[in-house]
């Protein structure tokens, strides 16, 4: 039996970054109806420790992938981007292992967005919850925590190969994945202000992402550190 595909790179990216897709190209809509160009915000990846990106999803090493466009987006995995880029190997659904991923976007965009992003999470069934206060990241911000689980799937076929690297599980018994995801706004209630967006996505177990630290990121893409 041939392999099953489930792990195409524009797939992946596509499923990491759908949220911010839509951001993107409805900022650049606008711009577009404007006759006016609007400036980007950009998340400006090598201002970021990729060590300490690393150490906040809890994994030994992060690399960078993908830079997205405009600069809009940054694409991180627990493995070298040659390695990524390569179509990975078909095995059995027990030998499956999801690499961690790691989303960071920055866009301008209307307060307007927020709201969207949130409503678009909310279609998800997952329900937001408010980010910690120390962290002065203002009244719109929310992170978002899910697990996803294979249980209520049904099985895996014993004669089909699988190369599902990244999540979410399709069959039962595939490993589940971790996801936490955080959005930001920051700026006037009218005109363009920032929209952040950080998503990360691991196996779990042994991974267990932490929504204090994806906020972390969520701050460090505004003030350029991390903790």
């Amino acid at each position: 039996m041939g392999p099953k595909a489930s792990g195409a790179r524009t797939g992946r990216l596509a499923v990491l970054a759908a949220s911010l897709m839509v951001v993107v190209a409805l900022t650049i809509s606008a711009a577009s109806a404007s006759g006016k160009p609007k400036e980007l915000a950009t998340p400006k990846c090598t201002r970021l420790s990729v060590h300490k990106l690393a150490k906040l999803v809890h994994q030994p090493k992060m690399y960078l992938d993908h830079v997205g466009p405009l600069d809009a987006s940054c694409v991180y995995y627990g493995v070298p981007k040659k390695i990524a880029n390569q179509i990975p190997p078909s095995v059995a659904s027990g030998k499956i292992k999801y690499h961690p991923s790691l989303m960071v976007s920055a866009t301008r965009a209307p307060e307007s967005f927020f709201a969207s992003e949130q409503n678009l999470f909310a279609s998800q069934g997952l329900v937001a919850v408010k980010v910690n206060r120390k962290l002065a990241l203002g009244g719109h911000a929310t992170a978002y925590h899910e697990v996803i689980t294979s249980a209520m799937m049904p099985p895996c076929d014993p004669m089909i190969l699988y190369n599902n690297w990244t999540g979410p599980p399709s069959c039962n018994p595939q490993p589940s994945l971790e996801k936490v995801s955080v959005v930001v706004y920051q700026g006037p209630a009218s005109g363009l202000g920032t929209l952040v967006v950080v998503s990360a996505a691991a196996q779990t177990p042994p991974t267990h992402l932490t929504e204090l630290n994806i906020e972390r990121i969520a701050k460090g893409v505004f003030t350029g550190k991390l903790p």
